[in-house]
């Protein structure tokens, strides 16, 4: 009996789509608020520019090391090239966190979202964690759609792709149009204060400890190039990437300038989502207000979909490198999906949805610091290739690490200064997921024996064809 293998369909428009979808979806219609609170309206574009520029350094470092392993399995491949399985279990361990509690982000913004839509939506309090209440509609929203994206990945590749494309290009029609009305109808007056009075730097460093988190994304794209057409080359692939990142810094200045330049800031911070307040005062009505939670609502979906595919992807070549259960990468024979993944990632992202809306910021700040470390592997292992080589272009993936090791100091520290208990909830977070990993491979022992070295070279670095 033959064994069922992944389908190659994905064109390079729609790996684009996967990787840029996934990155503007990331809740910003939720947080847009918090970033003007925190670090003013130049402070806040500011930080996406500055940090928008670092991720490009990395996903350069992306494009480098897809260069030098043309292949599936993204950064597990690559840390397996550069520094053996351990490093590679670490990236892969960081991943599934990152894409698994990601989409538990994307079920309780999205039930969110509905509520404010429909008010009736919300439903009882059921309980509080962290001192937010749990809503029984918003949470049977989020799972339900949780349950509807599992099903949608399982029913193949094609299937994600076509939803991704349509989603996000929804995105950007409708965005565009509240984008463009509202800055003709702002008033540059509405953007002072550019910086909060007597905390510009520690606001300024407080969103740059998101940003990660919100350009999280691009990564996807390595994720998918097993399922990728033919037609598609390494020059496309690197393309895409890049496109992707330039991409999402221009929409996320133009959403904070969008927001901050409608409504006065005083008006604009009194409101729970000042994305909608501000496009309904550009509108002259609270109905096309609403336009900007149907584009927020859609940006959640996109970021969800890309997200929960990459977390698939992830466990699945874990599971082929036998450092986590080898059932794991089991392949569904009718829909050619990996169907184990595909149920424990909606299951570990139907746990974090119980969370409730008191955990979205640190799921952010919590998951972006998370994958700075996997950015800073990246960039090592792009550096030392090189430097090996004694060629050219050490520049770019030095600067890289710099950023990368940068984002993850700061990330922590602002985690403790921004934290109203005394263990934060973001170090928590991270320290169960270490310690569960570390758990998980010395356990492994036997799964990993089971998969002889030359095997598992030839699973995660295959040779060209």
């Amino acid at each position: 009996m033959t064994t069922p293998v992944l389908r190659q369909e994905l064109s390079a428009p729609q790996l684009f789509t996967l990787g840029f979808g996934c990155i503007i979806g990331v809740g910003w219609i939720i947080l847009v608020g918090a970033w003007l609170a925190s670090a003013g309206s130049l402070g806040a574009i500011l930080a996406f520019a500055l940090g928008g520029g670092g991720m490009l350094l990395i996903g350069l470092c992306y494009c480098a090391a897809y260069a030098d392993f043309p292949v599936a399995g993204g950064e597990v491949a690559y840390c397996y090239g550069w520094f053996g399985l351990r490093a590679a279990f670490v990236a892969g361990w960081i991943l599934v966190l990152t894409f698994s509690i990601g989409c538990a982000f994307e079920a309780i913004s999205v039930g969110w979202l509905l509520a404010e839509l429909v008010p009736q939506l919300s439903g009882p309090v059921l309980y509080g964690v962290w001192g937010g209440e749990v809503h029984a509609g918003r949470l049977a929203i989020g799972l339900a759609l949780m349950l509807l994206i599992a099903v949608i990945n399982w029913l193949g590749v094609q299937a994600t792709a076509r939803l991704q494309d349509l989603i996000t290009w929804g995105l950007v029609a409708m965005t565009a149009v509240c984008i463009g009305v509202a800055l003709w109808n702002g008033a540059v007056a509405n953007l002072v204060p550019l910086f909060p009075a007597g905390s510009a730097v520690a606001g300024f460093l407080s969103v740059l400890a998101m940003v990660p988190m919100f350009y999280l994304g691009f990564n996807v794209i390595p994720q998918a190039v097993a399922e990728k057409s033919e037609r598609v080359g390494t020059r496309q692939v690197a393309l895409t990437i890049v496109l992707a990142l330039l991409g999402a810094m221009l929409f996320y200045v133009l959403i904070i300038l969008m927001t901050a330049s409608a409504v006065p800031r005083e008006e604009l911070l009194g409101e729970e989502l000042p994305a909608y307040t501000a496009v309904s005062a550009a509108f002259g009505s609270t109905g096309a207000g609403k336009l900007v939670l149907v584009a927020g609502l859609l940006g959640l979906l996109s970021t969800w979909n890309a997200i929960f595919y990459a977390s698939t992807r992830t466990l699945l070549v874990l599971a082929r490198a036998g450092t986590i259960p080898a059932g794991l990468a089991a392949i569904d024979a009718r829909f050619r999906t990996p169907a184990a993944a595909i149920a424990l990632t909606a299951v570990i992202g139907a746990a974090g949805t119980l969370l409730g809306p008191a955990a979205l910021v640190p799921m952010v700040s919590g998951l972006g610091t998370a994958m700075t470390l996997v950015f800073a592997m990246i960039a090592l292992g792009v550096l030392i290739t090189r430097s090996r080589r004694g060629a050219a272009g050490r520049l770019v993936p030095a600067a890289a690490l710099l950023v990368a090791l940068a984002l993850l100091a700061n990330g922590l520290i602002q985690a403790g200064i921004n934290s109203a208990v005394p263990l934060p909830p973001e170090w928590v977070l991270l320290a169960i997921w270490s310690l569960l990993g570390l758990l998980l491979w010395l356990a492994a022992g036997s799964w990993r024996r089971a998969v002889p070295e030359a095997e598992r070279r030839r699973i995660l670095l295959p040779a060209p064809e």
